[in-house]
């Protein structure tokens, strides 16, 4: 069980050393040794340190040390470069945890993406188009790869201007009306919202267009 290593890493600012344990007396050294029996767990596993993983504040995991090989104690200099290593470990981790949560996150939008019946098609800040799901290809009857990475002015003209507006100056319409003329010489009538995509802090981030017949 290690609910009681994990309390005692939380209340600790500094790496646990079962040499301290053993040798100190003190009162914080004795709270942690009450946490769980800390010492009895460190010396039954042998591990000699445990060095704390954190992320946000909050220990996620630990690690834990041996003896050296020499036999030697860990000094404080091995102590600080352990503590740094330690450090860049959490950040590697919860990067990792980050980039599993995004991907996560991602791969739901696309699924509702391509599930839509409206046509969704997406623009960045340089007004290039990074989105356009399978029901925009088909009110367009234009592939996808034919417009993502191009610019906006890709799209038919009512749709572009649309998404110019609200990209520039913030003017978004919800549910309007536009006529779109076919190559064939036909024509598609089309009702479209547009919204401007912000980030937390109020950056603008691109723009977003709903379409549907």
């Amino acid at each position: 069980d290690t609910t009681a290593l994990f309390s005692a890493l939380s209340s600790s600012h500094s790496p646990i050393v079962v040499d301290e344990l053993q040798r100190l007396s003190t009162p914080e050294s004795a709270g942690v040794r009450e946490s769980g029996d800390v010492l009895t767990c460190l010396i039954l596993n042998r591990w000699d340190i445990l060095l704390p993983l954190r992320s946000e504040r909050r220990v996620t995991g630990f690690i834990a040390l041996g003896a050296k090989r020499s036999g030697d104690p860990y000094f404080d200099s091995d102590l600080d470069l352990l503590t740094m290593l330690a450090t860049q470990a959490s950040v590697v981790l919860a990067n990792a945890s980050l980039y599993q949560e995004l991907k996560t996150v991602k791969d739901h939008v696309e699924a509702v993406l391509q599930n839509m019946e409206s046509g969704v098609v997406a623009v960045d800040t340089a007004e290039t188009i990074t989105i356009l799901n399978p029901a925009a290809e088909l009110l367009l009857a234009v592939p996808a790869h034919r417009f993502i990475g191009e610019s906006l002015d890709a799209l038919p003209h009512p749709l572009a201007n649309a998404v110019r507006v609200a990209l520039r100056r913030g003017i978004v319409v919800f549910q309007s009306e536009v006529q779109l003329h076919r190559p064939n010489g036909g024509s598609l009538h089309l009702v479209l919202s547009t919204s401007v995509l912000r980030a937390a802090s109020g950056t603008i981030l691109g723009a977003i267009l709903v379409c549907s017949d």
